[in-house]
């Protein structure tokens, strides 16, 4: 056995830490940079398992991502969404619900995978709206494929199983010709103050949302270029 004595300070310590960007902001920034209409700069991602597989899908389908430097990312968003690849979802719920709608916007299949304890992670009632707005979707869970196009118009949708089935929908809603109008028809989701983060950072970027009475309402229109820094998450 091998002993080890702590280190003791003689008095206080000071420094600085840096605390990375909160998991559930760098996801809806990275797929919000995406959709912008022209690039944005992100500061203070997380650099995480989960986040580098929404990178990786982001990128499968179109979209350019340049390194400034430990903590700064430029995102470059495609003029079309490319679909005709795989993308791995891992064990990201985020990944697999919030990349779908956007491959959904290409006329190509797209395939999501995952790690083999994906399967057992809700999808369907997302994959159920989206064939709602006139995607072709093979698989009710992970793995599935999935091919557009879509054009909007209104849609309901159960997130009694995951308020990002609502968040995934809402993020796309301003980029479909007809804008989105959702119903949240359990009326109970596990997150709501999820979707009010979504449904802000939408609106920081120039995009018109509303709620009422569990409907919400996308007006069609650009997605505005933001530079932005992602907030740690303290709640942990």
């Amino acid at each position: 056995m091998t002993s080890w004595s702590t280190p003791s300070a003689p008095g206080p310590i000071s420094g600085d830490l840096h605390i990375p960007g909160s998991k559930s902001a760098t996801a809806r920034a990275y797929v919000l940079a995406a959709l912008a209409d022209g690039p944005s700069v992100l500061t203070g991602v997380l650099r995480a398992r989960d986040t580098d597989l929404m990178r990786a899908g982001l990128a499968a389908l179109g979209v350019g991502f340049e390194e400034l430097d430990d903590t700064a990312v430029r995102v470059i968003p495609p003029t079309q969404f490319t679909g005709g690849r795989t993308i791995d979802a891992g064990l990201s719920g985020t990944v697999a619900r919030f990349l779908p709608p956007l491959a959904a916007t290409s006329d190509a299949t797209t395939t999501f995978v995952g790690d083999p304890a994906m399967a057992t992670r809700p999808v369907e009632p997302l994959l159920r709206a989206l064939t709602g707005l006139g995607a072709t979707v093979t698989g009710t869970h992970v793995p599935f494929a999935i091919a557009g196009p879509i054009a909007g118009g209104g849609v309901d949708v159960d997130s009694s199983g995951s308020s990002q089935f609502l968040s995934a929908l809402l993020l796309i809603g301003a980029r479909l010709p007809e804008g989105l109008v959702v119903r949240e028809t359990s009326g109970h989701m596990p997150s709501r103050p999820h979707v009010d983060m979504t449904a802000a950072m939408l609106r920081e970027r120039g995009v018109d949302v509303g709620e009422s009475d569990g409907t919400w309402r996308v007006a069609p229109g650009p997605i505005a270029a933001r530079d932005a820094t992602i907030e740690p998450d303290l709640t942990n």
